[in-house]
């Protein structure tokens, strides 16, 4: 019930509350005390504002905290509450005192002993008058009985629905293009990511030459000027091809001015392995400033250098190694995307792709010694999958849409059975399923209940039996059991379909 707030004020007085009181348009006013104030209306001032708003057909409550105000309202039995909230909640009760002394001072009988006694009628003590009374209430007794027998008896029908198999072949289309199934039963095919990682390694199936020794020989320097030239030890002197053999002196040389050829000198190769090993002749270069002043040969050839055969991978061993790698993180990624969607959601193989080959690391580099080949992949695949909800969606379409006249179904009563996997069709998701359910033959209840009301519970079932051609004699439960009969009244009947 609506509420009207009145905030009291210092300076107001009872005409002045009245008069408010006058102007409110709800059945309650509410009159909220100042905080902090004396008492601003006496006890008979509280009197003269109730009696007023009872007048005008307003129930009046207060709000205050002041013990005198508190003590004046319960003496007059006026509802008063510590807030606005707690007055609005609570259910007002209306003063007694001051309503039954309202209406004592508005209906008091006046009436003399002797105006009484004038008035006093003698009491027939006639038969007559007793029957009518006993065929009006013979008539209320029996209007009693007829309304319980017509109210009072309920029934239950268990009432087994004719019912029938519908069964369809379905090919579900799923594309990323459609958000929600229709009736050309496309589906949408979702997204889904996982990054995966490995690393595996393998025996090294080539083999590379791994220089072991260096090769040594002499050279013999000629002395190009007119003056002694010397040539220090760790002289580099090499070979005059495009990708020259090097090799250092290891020992000093004085060549005399008189004397334009030196002794010969030892050399060493700086590189080890065969590659060191040159004809007689082929030294013919001195790789620093003394190019310019001496000349230099070797009257031999050098030799010594050797290499050894060591295990080395192939870009064979890397290849294969890639292929076994792909193919594990496919299916490590099919393990984690069909983990990662929903419950009941089906994740199409075939869709199954790598979306970005994140990195790739061998160890060690093709044609470098290295007893095995070690590769590190990291990459991202991408898939694609169905939601159940949708496979149920769309079946539900199709179903509905060949439902035969004069039959309903259920919901939620739908088989599905995959008849494949879901694969690519020409860049499309291609699902072939065979769905069933249970669909019954529709009837009026309300004719039903028409057709039994008043029957006895046998005549009932076999009408039923025979109107609905049911296998089974439906079932009705009475109450109260010993009630011969179905009711009269059709909403005290009430049909369970099983």
């Amino acid at each position: 019930m609506k509420t009207q707030v009145l905030q009291l004020e210092h300076f107001d007085d009872v005409a002045s509350v009245c008069d408010k009181i006058h102007w409110t348009k709800s059945p309650r006013v509410l009159l909220v005390w100042p905080t902090g104030e004396k008492e601003l209306l006496s006890r008979l001032d509280l009197v003269m504002i109730y009696r007023e708003g009872i007048k005008i057909g307003v129930q009046l409550a207060l709000v205050s905290r002041h013990p005198d105000v508190k003590r004046n309202a319960r003496n007059l039995d006026i509802p008063i509450y510590p807030s606005v909230m707690r007055a609005q909640r609570a259910p007002w009760r209306r003063s007694r005192k001051i309503w039954h002394a309202i209406r004592s001072a508005n209906t008091r009988d006046v009436l003399t002993r002797a105006a009484l006694e004038s008035q006093r009628r003698p009491v027939s003590t006639a038969f007559g008058p007793i029957f009518p009374r006993l065929a009006v209430f013979s008539i209320g007794i029996l209007a009693v009985i007829l309304l319980i027998l017509f109210f009072f008896p309920s029934a239950t029908i268990y009432f087994q629905i004719p019912s029938q198999r519908q069964q369809l072949d379905l090919q579900l289309t799923a594309n990323s293009e459609v958000t929600s199934a229709n009736l050309s039963l496309e589906i949408p095919a979702l997204s889904t990511s996982v990054i995966v990682e490995s690393q595996r390694e393998v025996f090294s199936s080539g083999q590379t030459a791994v220089a072991d020794e260096a090769a040594r020989g002499r050279v013999q320097f000629t002395n190009l000027t007119s003056q002694e030239l010397e040539i220090p030890a760790g002289t580099v002197v090499s070979t005059a091809a495009a990708s020259p053999t090097r090799f250092r002196t290891l020992e000093n040389v004085n060549i005399p001015a008189l004397e334009r050829q030196s002794d010969e000198v030892a050399i060493e190769a700086l590189l080890p392995g065969d590659g060191g090993n040159v004809q007689a002749g082929e030294i013919r270069v001195i790789e620093n400033e003394l190019g310019t002043l001496a000349g230099v040969q070797n009257l031999e050839p050098t030799s010594g250098g050797t290499e050894n055969e060591v295990p080395s991978p192939t870009s064979m061993d890397y290849s294969n190694l890639q292929d076994e790698m792909l193919s594990s993180l496919k299916v490590q990624a099919a393990e984690l995307m069909t983990g990662g969607i929903p419950t009941g959601s089906k994740l199409v193989s075939e869709a199954i792709r790598m979306d970005e080959m994140m990195e790739k690391t061998y160890s060690p580099d093709i044609g470098t010694p290295g007893d095995t080949a070690t590769l590190s992949i990291r990459a991202k695949y991408t898939a694609l999958y169905i939601l159940q909800s949708d496979v149920n969606a769309a079946a539900q379409i199709a179903m509905d849409a060949a439902l035969p006249a004069g039959f309903f179904a259920r919901d939620g009563d739908i088989e599905i059975t995959p008849l494949n996997e879901p694969y690519l069709d020409n860049g499309r998701i291609t699902w072939n399923i065979s769905v069933t359910r249970r669909i019954y033959e529709d009837f009026d209840r309300q004719q039903l209940v028409k057709q039994i009301a008043g029957e006895k519970t046998k005549t009932a079932a076999e009408i039923l039996k025979q109107d609905y051609g049911l296998a089974q004699v439906p079932t009705i439960q009475v109450f109260p059991a010993w009630w011969p009969r179905v009711p009269f009244t059709a909403f005290r009947i009430e049909v369970v379909e099983q």
